[in-house]
């Protein structure tokens, strides 16, 4: 196995030779798995060679191990701010089963900083809904971030129920609002 970390140091300080990232991409491509292949795409993604997008998104859909997708999804919507790249999955995966609840949390993250750069109402849309399905108050813990990030409201005194009940107020306002600019014709 690799020095994985000396490698990600490497990269992040831009001393990454040619030879130790075709060392790494040789190894990926050999089949490596688990917390080793997500150390390997992570030197990958610090690397950012001119063949990492393309490495990373085979890697975005990898329904067999969803936390690699999860990551993957990650490291090319919030730290790359690669929108353009993951909006499809992005949609997929919010609106995807339950089994897949790592990638649809990692989704709704990217869906809120999407939103925020202008992004679609109906990334609004996903993130609204998921606060009104949550079952629990787990789920609606993990729910209500996204939405409370893609909106940039203050939070408001009292506890979850208090900040659901906002956000879910403040999104509903602004699907409304923007589909009533749609229906004027204005942006």
């Amino acid at each position: 196995m690799m020095d994985v970390d000396r490698l990600k140091r490497a990269a992040e300080e831009r001393a990454l030779s040619r030879s130790e990232l075709a060392s790494v991409v040789i190894e990926i491509d050999a089949g490596a798995r688990g917390p080793y292949l997500l150390s390997l795409l992570g030197v990958v993604a610090r690397a950012r060679s001119p063949h990492a997008e393309e490495l990373l998104l085979r890697f975005l859909d990898h329904p067999e191990h969803p936390d690699v997708a999860s990551w993957v999804l990650h490291a090319l919507g919030l730290q790359w701010r690669r929108f353009d790249l993951v909006a499809d999955r992005v949609r997929t995966a919010l609106a995807g089963p339950d089994d897949l609840r790592d990638v649809r949390l990692t989704a709704a993250t990217v869906a809120a900083a999407m939103y925020r750069a202008g992004g679609a109402d109906d990334l609004l849309a996903h993130l609204v809904r998921e606060v009104e399905v949550a079952a629990s108050s787990g789920e609606l813990r993990l729910a209500v971030e996204p939405l409370v990030d893609a909106l940039g409201i203050e939070r408001p005194a009292g506890g979850l129920t208090e900040l659901a009940d906002e956000a879910l107020r403040v999104g509903r306002q602004r699907l409304a609002e923007h589909g009533r600019h749609a229906l004027e014709g204005r942006p």
